[in-house]
């Protein structure tokens, strides 16, 4: 292979392809690695947990939650695709959407492709601001605080 690295590849592809190179026996370590991890995945897949699992999550996604301008919500535990919030931290409703908007501008591979952003959620950033985002409220129930209940998944 030439120094040359096409442009379609990332910058600095052709620093780490050098570097592999020149350090071939610590990336086939690091790519074994990888196919063992996903075969791991793929096994795990297979087991009936998983399949209970995927069944819990579905059942949770697909139950109705009444949501309201105004109410505190969090994610549904195994329903988070995200990063803000966390898990277990209330954001409030800023506006339920009657006409979801649907996130087009992904691509058809995508978890996020055409997925429905009925839920406006507020929450404060790092410096305390206050911002928005729109959420699939399928993914959402009403918050409950910790010191508030003794049902484990609701913690």
């Amino acid at each position: 292979m030439a120094d040359e690295t096409p442009s379609t590849l990332p910058a600095g592809t052709a620093e780490v392809l050098k570097y592999a190179k020149q350090n071939r026996a610590m990336f086939e370590a690091i790519y074994s690695m990888v196919e063992a991890d996903e075969a791991g995945d793929h096994e795990r897949r297979l087991d009936p947990s998983y399949r209970e699992a995927l069944r819990a999550r579905y059942s949770a996604y697909a139950s109705e939650n009444v949501i309201n301008q105004g109410d505190f919500v969090e994610w549904i535990p195994g329903l988070k695709n995200r990063r803000k919030p966390d898990y277990g931290e209330p954001v409030i409703v800023v506006e339920v959407r009657t006409n979801p908007t649907f996130a087009e501008d992904r691509d058809p591979n995508s978890a996020y492709y055409r997925e429905k952003l009925d839920l406006v959620l507020g929450l404060l950033d790092e410096d305390d601001e206050f911002i928005v985002f729109h959420f699939d409220s399928s993914r959402f129930r009403a918050f409950v605080p910790k010191d508030e209940t003794d049902d484990p998944d609701l913690r």
